[in-house]
């Protein structure tokens, strides 16, 4: 699907043609700096998964080059894929180790596993994309717009990646590499502090009568706390509805 027009700050479209992806998926666009010239920055984009035949067919995540140079800004190549694969719509970054390039990490949902592009001076290869195994039961139910996140040192990645619940996994920001799964029960919707010292999930309460209009806790868990064990931390369960509550 090709519905993506840019604008610059100053509001003009600046794309001739729609670009690839569509404004409903969980994480359909990101930009990431070129590391090799301060004026380019890549943007990539991820199709969205049809109701009802996602699970039978690939997704392209695919990867645009934008020019600002000139103060206003062009599209340099359009549309270039570099995946084409059973991959759902979550997708994030993070800065590599080197302080310089990037990862790009999106999910594999057949074979459950998670691939991290590199970025670098050289541009992105997908041959040199790394994957890493989940350990997620093949059991478990498939979320195909579940959302993904890396922390802001890039090295715990958490992701809705199958039905039982939120997946926590390290991130090897060197290498990007992800291992160590465990799962987070009943959380919905999370971020991590800045200081990289704690997770904070809203999770669900007990059901009320509506489930649309469900009420849930705002939770913090402590890395540093050998238990992991959750703490609500919100001073009243009416304000966070399931069905709206969002983090960053």
């Amino acid at each position: 699907v090709k519905s993506v027009n840019l604008r610059n700050g100053q509001q003009d479209v600046i794309t001739d043609t729609p670009m690839r992806g569509y404004s409903t998926a969980s994480q359909g666009l990101m930009v990431v700096p070129d590391p090799a010239d301060c004026f380019r920055y890549y943007l990539f984009s991820m199709d969205i998964k049809k109701s009802g035949i996602g699970l039978l067919e690939k997704t392209k995540l695919s990867y645009s080059v934008i020019d600002t140079r000139d103060g206003v800004g062009r599209v340099i190549t359009a549309d270039n894929v570099i995946l084409d694969d059973y991959l759902a719509e979550g997708m994030t970054g993070t800065v590599q180790s080197n302080g310089r390039d990037f990862w790009v990490v999106v999910y594999k949902y057949n074979t459950p596993t998670f691939i991290a592009l590199s970025i670098t001076k050289n541009g992105i290869n997908s041959s040199n994309a790394v994957y890493s195994p989940a350990a997620v039961p093949t059991t478990d139910a498939v979320i195909l717009d579940g959302k993904l996140k890396l922390s802001p040192n890039g090295k715990k990645l958490a992701g809705h990646v199958s039905g039982a619940g939120l997946g926590l996994f390290d991130f090897d920001n060197a290498t990007g590499k992800v291992s160590n799964y465990k799962v987070i029960p009943t959380a919905l919707t999370f971020t991590f502090s800045p200081d990289n010292s704690k997770l904070y999930t809203i999770g669900k309460a007990p059901y009320q009568g509506n489930a649309a209009l469900q009420a849930g806790r705002m939770y913090q868990y402590d890395f540093s706390d050998p238990t992991f064990t959750r703490l609500a931390i919100d001073t009243t369960q009416a304000i966070w509805y399931l069905q709206s509550a969002s983090m960053q």
